[in-house]
């Protein structure tokens, strides 16, 4: 059975690992190491990496992670932004939290 990773900074990684994930810590100059032993080792079905991580990754190893079924790996954002918007429903705040996750509009009724 194929496990689960997640490579990133030390505060991305944290939570991570409270939900039972593998975690690698790594900085901008580990990312493409990690990510590289991680897939060269077989054993990780998800590999999670820190988008800020991916996004500095050289062109070879972004080729080598597209298009993969196994290990499939997620790019996600370490740092998100959260604020009350001032003047919105409790309706309007947790769709556009769902919209800023999916990627989707949403019409709810709570």
């Amino acid at each position: 059975m194929y496990k689960v990773l997640a490579i990133g900074s030390a505060d991305f990684c944290a939570g991570l690992a409270l939900a039972g994930i593998g975690v690698r810590p790594a900085d901008h100059a580990a990312a493409a190491e990690a990510l590289s032993s991680a897939i060269g080792s077989g054993e990780y079905g998800i590999i999670i990496i820190d988008e800020e991580l991916s996004d500095g990754l050289d062109e070879t190893m972004r080729l080598r992670t597209s298009g993969r079924s196994i290990p499939l790996v997620i790019a996600v954002p370490g740092r998100m932004r959260w604020h009350d918007t001032e003047g919105s429903s409790r309706d309007q705040r947790i769709a556009a939290l769902i919209r800023q996750a999916v990627g989707y509009q949403l019409d709810i009724q709570l």
